[in-house]
């Protein structure tokens, strides 16, 4: 085979590749659940530099808890997306109480703009509104770029769209925020996301995750164990 017919060759399985990945072929999909479900957990750190839960940030779960888990989480991450359900039935099972913060590379426009999108409709709207919102951009991925689908799904949380508007272009607290958050999980240690920040009795710990939920249970148990 001679050096044009495999350049050739090589040109062709690229765009094939780079089809796929673009109309989110079944196969690309299957691959993608796949490596979202794996979950590992990092060594542990003890941090310095957190803050303590502020009013601004979106709290669920048992607010009086001495357990807080701090996710720092980035929309456009799907270890993050696949992350959801086991916080989910950790918030909902156990007495803790989970914060929702964000982190994301300083070049991710899109998540930065999606988190500001998030923290305008919890603004408008409240903490319900907010987290109803984040799990729409975690389950419907493929519609969550388009200005259209992210105003649908605004009006149906109640909140109006001139408000919002106005709030993702021009509010700078919520853009300062969003920035915070994301410059804070950085310094805290994390690599990556999602990071989750293990706080008892205000003495913090991180690690990162698992997504198999007994995993990351027994994990949270052994450290708040050290720590009493």
């Amino acid at each position: 085979m001679n050096r044009r017919r495999k350049v050739s060759i090589a040109i062709a399985i690229a765009i094939l590749f780079v089809s796929l990945i673009a109309v989110e072929h079944p196969s690309v999909q299957f691959v993608k659940r796949g490596i979202a479900t794996l979950g590992v957990i990092d060594s542990q750190y003890t941090l310095v530099g957190l803050t303590d839960v502020r009013s601004t940030d979106h709290v669920r779960g048992d607010r009086s808890s001495p357990i807080a888990l701090i996710e720092y989480s980035d929309f456009e991450c799907l270890m993050c997306a696949a992350m959801q359900d086991t916080l989910d039935r950790l918030v909902t099972e156990k007495p803790v109480m989970l914060v929702s913060r964000h982190l994301f590379p300083d070049t991710a426009k899109q998540s930065f703009d999606l988190a500001v999108a998030a923290e305008c409709v919890g603004k408008h709207g409240g903490d319900e509104a907010y987290t109803a919102f984040a799990k729409y951009l975690y389950d419907d991925r493929h519609d969550q770029g388009t200005d259209r689908a992210i105003e649908q799904k605004v009006a149906s949380l109640g909140v109006s769209l001139q408000d919002f508007q106005s709030c993702v272009i021009r509010d700078s607290v919520i853009h300062n925020k969003v920035r915070e958050d994301s410059k804070e999980g950085w310094q805290l240690g994390a690599q990556g996301t999602p990071y989750i920040v293990v706080v008892y009795n205000g003495r913090p710990i991180g690690i990162s995750y698992a997504n198999n939920y007994d995993d990351f249970l027994s994990r949270i148990t052994a450290l708040v164990a050290e720590v009493r």
